[in-house]
């Protein structure tokens, strides 16, 4: 049996989702720490980023490529809140808006070459969370 790689990037996307309801049911019926809101809405972010990845070259590439990269980004700064939120630290930073923003900008600009994308990963998110991971 051969899997087809779109049908895995879709079930890659469906995960996140149904984790997302099944937090989303715990969070409403139990009582929970601080940030785990955070870590639902990472979920639901994840499972948009991914599905959007696994559509590319059915949807345009801005959507497809630049926001499902910039989807997952952002799910993982709100995973960073949250961890934030549940060692009673303020949630909002300013760094992380601007690196996010700073990378979204940068993967515009350069969505169609793959090196380059590659590239503004490695240098904007990667040392972005070395660096602040004594923070949490």
């Amino acid at each position: 049996m051969i899997l087809d790689v779109r049908t895995l990037g879709i079930l890659s996307a469906f995960m996140p989702f149904v984790l997302g309801v099944i937090m989303s049911i715990y969070w409403r019926e139990r009582r929970t720490y601080g940030g785990f809101g955070r870590w639902v809405l990472a979920n639901f972010t994840f499972g948009v980023g991914y599905l959007l990845v696994s559509l590319r070259g059915t949807i345009p590439d801005l959507l497809s490529i630049t926001l499902g990269n910039a989807a997952a980004v952002y799910a993982e700064i709100l995973i960073f809140e949250g961890i934030r939120l549940f060692f009673g630290r303020p949630a909002f930073s300013k760094w992380n808006s601007f690196v996010f923003v700073l990378y979204l900008i940068f993967h515009t600009i350069s969505h169609t070459s793959t090196r380059i994308s590659m590239l503004a990963l490695l240098l904007f998110h990667s040392p972005y969370l070395f660096l602040l991971s004594d923070q949490a």
